[in-house]
C-alpha cells in the first residue's frame, strides 16, 4: 500500500471514529414524530402538523436542549436543568426543565428516552405544559 493510501485510510478512521463519539455517549440527536395535546375534555388530540419532523439535541451530560429553532418550546430563559438518570441498559435517560412563569406558575418539560431500546433508535416522549411529544433518538 503506498504512502497516500495509507494517510487516506487513517483519516477515513479518524473522521469515522469522530462521529460515532459525537452520536453516542456525549448527546442525542432526535426527530418529533407525532404531537398531542390535552383537551378540556381530558383526552389527547392528536396536533397535525405543529412542530411534526422538527429535529433536536440532548446534551446527555448537562441535559441542555439545542434547536430545533428559535421559538421552541422546552427551553425557557432562567431555566434550571436537571439530569436525573443518563440511562442505561435497564433504565431511561430522563431530564427535566423547569423555570419560573406569570404570577407565581413554573414552566415544566420532562423528556425520556428509552436508552434501553434495542437498535440504534430510542423512542422518546417529552411533555412541555399540557403537550406531549413522541419521536425517537440516535
Amino acid at each position: 500500500m503506498s504512502k497516500l493510501s495509507n494517510i487516506f485510510l487513517a483519516l477515513l478512521m479518524l473522521a469515522s471514529c469522530s462521529r460515532n463519539a459525537l452520536a453516542g455517549p456525549n448527546s442525542y440527536q432526535c426527530k418529533i414524530n407525532e404531537v398531542y395535546s390535552l383537551q378540556e375534555e381530558g383526552v389527547l388530540s392528536k396536533q397535525e402538523k405543529y412542530m411534526l419532523d422538527q429535529r433536536f439535541s440532548i446534551d446527555r451530560n448537562s441535559g441542555i436542549v439545542i434547536g430545533p429553532e428559535k421559538g421552541f418550546p422546552w427551553s425557557f430563559s432562567n431555566s434550571t436543568v436537571q439530569v436525573l438518570s443518563r440511562g442505561s441498559t435497564e433504565n431511561n435517560f430522563v431530564v427535566i426543565i423547569h423555570s419560573p412563569a406569570a404570577k407565581n406558575g413554573v414552566h415544566l418539560t420532562s423528556i425520556r428516552i428509552q436508552e434501553f431500546a434495542s437498535g440504534v433508535f430510542k423512542p422518546f416522549l417529552a411533555t412541555s405544559g399540557l403537550t406531549a411529544y413522541v419521536g425517537s433518538c440516535e
